[in-house]
């Protein structure tokens, strides 16, 4: 029995020896998300989880528990995306920030400001630099050159990610449009070099232009974005949680506890408004002019939550995509229309030829959600009604959801099946057509509204 026991000891060993030492101020963390939790170590996992009856991740989705960190600013703690690492300026150890790995923080002490930048770099002057400057002169015609060996795109692209979390096109552009800018001021240094001050200059070689914003999007800055999903545009009250206290976002329209975002959204608030939101644990960073929040297509709404100091009113929007592109005056407001099925007419027409401009025509079934419309210009099929743009299928009628009565906006904020569509100027009728119905169900509406272009 002796030898047996010593055998069993042996063999518990390495599991005991696998579990480490716990993080400092990882169970203080753990602690103050409820009184029910507890914080483990999953060995299937290899990680720490604060739990309850149901386990939680310590870090939020895409972070990297191995960067667990204390902030000595904000005295918070947290983790890292996967990619970066917790890195403290050499100089001065309570100034610190997640960066690339391979990067290094500088705080420039003088500024109040500090940033990641490559190694061998410091921040100063609102850039990253080498330290001494470089005194050797640069010949004429070579500042492009030295522009592309610093790696400027490459460091614009590392300082302004966290600016552009959801918006990678909107980066592109920006720092296309920098870049340009930028060659365009070097050409005409190298041409006053090259000529002297005094004599006549040719201008520089223009430079390649920006891609344009495709027509169904203004650039997601206020006021350009789809339609709003409460209904009649009304904003809706978020009481004060107090400044460390955070609650569940109330959803779009009529709350739900199962709700699940239909697409991509913007939580907006006034200018004026304190209020921080978090998604599964991450706090997101507003973006526009500060006012506009991204909760992504397919979150949950039990992963959103919010803290304000202050009670304020905030409303939905759609983000603006092809499929919800964005939006400008409205110019018809949601107006009701019915169809009859075979042998009834089961397409209707509406006059549109007093338009001399393009405009967005958006529609949806309301009242039951049991039919999928074809929609056309002057006889052209523009497209067809759909449901949320989350499935891998959106026109599929498997998805028809025949729960689904009411306002448009509350049947497009959950799982109606409608649709956005750009109609050009000189159209003179729109023909909506029901190509699917669901038996057992004989109510054939649906609504409309008709919006300007946005003009941002």
């Amino acid at each position: 029995m002796k030898s047996s026991g010593v055998v069993a000891l042996a063999a518990l060993l390495p599991f005991v020896l696998a579990k480490p030492t716990t993080p400092p101020g990882m169970e203080e963390w753990c602690k103050r998300q409820g009184d029910d939790k507890e914080l483990q170590y999953s060995e299937k996992q290899q990680k720490w989880v604060c739990v309850t009856s149901k386990q939680s991740d310590i870090c939020g989705a895409g972070q990297d528990q191995s960067t667990w960190h204390k902030d000595p600013i904000t005295g918070d703690y947290g983790c890292c995306d996967e990619g970066e690492k917790w890195v403290v300026d050499e100089k001065n150890n309570k100034q610190g920030s997640c960066c690339a790995t391979g990067s290094i923080y500088s705080f420039d002490a003088a500024a109040g400001e500090g940033a990641c930048c490559p190694d061998g770099q410091v921040f100063k002057s609102g850039s990253c630099t080498r330290p001494g400057g470089n005194d050797k002169p640069v010949s004429p015609g070579t500042c492009g050159a030295y522009l592309k060996d610093a790696r400027l795109e490459s460091l614009l692209r590392t300082l302004l990610a966290p600016c552009f979390p959801y918006g990678q096109q909107t980066l592109n552009v920006f720092i296309e449009y920098y870049i340009t800018i930028l060659h365009g001021g070097l050409d005409l240094i190298d041409i006053i070099y090259k000529n002297g001050c005094d004599d006549p200059q040719p201008s520089p070689s223009p430079g390649p232009k920006p891609k344009p914003h495709p027509w169904w999007n203004c650039g997601d800055k206020e006021p350009c974005r789809w339609i709003s999903l409460e209904n009649h545009d009304a904003k809706k009250t978020l009481p004060a949680t107090g400044a460390t206290t955070k609650a569940p976002l109330p959803n779009p329209n009529v709350l739900k506890a199962d709700y699940e975002y239909p697409f991509d959204v913007w939580l907006t608030k006034s200018p004026d408004d304190d209020l921080d939101v978090y998604i599964k644990g991450k706090k997101i960073q507003p973006q526009a002019s500060g006012t506009s929040y991204l909760i992504p297509g397919g979150t949950k709404a039990t992963d959103v939550k919010y803290s304000s100091s202050n009670t304020l009113q905030v409303n939905f929007y759609g983000k603006c995509t092809q499929d919800t592109p964005c939006i400008g005056k409205n110019v018809e407001t949601w107006t009701p229309k019915s169809v009859v099925a075979p042998p009834g007419k089961d397409e209707l027409e509406i006059d549109v030829s007093k338009y001399d401009f393009d405009f967005i025509f958006t529609m949806t079934d309301t009242s039951i959600t049991t039919e999928q419309y074809t929609v056309y210009a002057d006889g052209k099929k523009v497209g067809m009604t759909h449901g949320r743009l989350t499935l891998d299928d959106k026109y599929n009628t498997d998805h028809i959801n025949v729960q689904q009565s009411g306002n448009a906006p509350y049947v497009i904020a959950n799982d109606g099946f409608w649709g956005s569509y750009r109609i050009p100027k000189d159209t003179e009728k729109i023909t909506v057509k029901m190509n699917y119905e669901q038996a057992g169900y004989p109510w054939y509406e649906w609504t409309y509204r008709i919006d300007r272009l946005c003009d941002c």
